[in-house]
């Protein structure tokens, strides 16, 4: 939202996007109130749009339906295809999509100068990298973050130890 949105289009933004440990665009997100997400407090910002990501608490959406605000649920992207086309789909309810597109050829062009240093540098796709959660879970090549590795030239490692999408090692 925040680099698809003109700024002052912007009334409130969860706190997770002010956390470092989840955002990507932290500075940004301190220029806006913080909100939890939850109905009562978001409601109170009179916003025309609510965007929320799937997952989020249905009770909390259908209150907010009944209280008149309209909602925007994100899909969970599982793909680069699925992320790009919530990209594309997020600025075109913003009503800019050349953003958007933007926002999609700057991905793709970030994945394309990694994947090019990393096979530069060695001739072929770089070594193995894995992301390793807390008690061993990972994500394999059918997830995104295992997407993310392979468009950035990297081999999922995760996929060799027989983890499709999201599993422990």
């Amino acid at each position: 939202l925040i680099t698809l949105a003109d700024p002052d289009a912007i009334v409130s933004v969860t706190r997770y996007a002010a956390d470092p440990s989840l955002s990507n665009v932290v500075d940004a997100a301190r220029r806006y109130p913080l909100n939890n997400g939850a109905a009562e407090a978001v409601m109170t910002l009179r916003a025309d749009l609510v965007v929320t990501m799937a997952g989020r608490d249905e009770r909390e959406r259908a209150l907010l339906g009944r209280l008149g605000v309209p909602v925007y649920e994100l899909p969970a992207p599982e793909t680069l295809a699925d992320l790009r086309t919530a990209i594309e789909n997020m600025a075109a309810r913003l009503g800019r999509r050349a953003r958007g597109a933007a926002l999609v050829a700057q991905m793709d062009a970030g994945f394309g100068a990694l994947a090019g240093s990393t096979m530069a540098r060695s001739g072929r796709r770089s070594g193995g990298a894995l992301f390793y959660g807390p008690a061993g879970y990972t994500f394999g090549p059918r997830a995104l973050p295992g997407a993310v590795l392979a468009a950035s030239g990297w081999n999922d490692v995760a996929g060799r130890m027989a983890v499709p999408a999201y599993g422990q090692i």
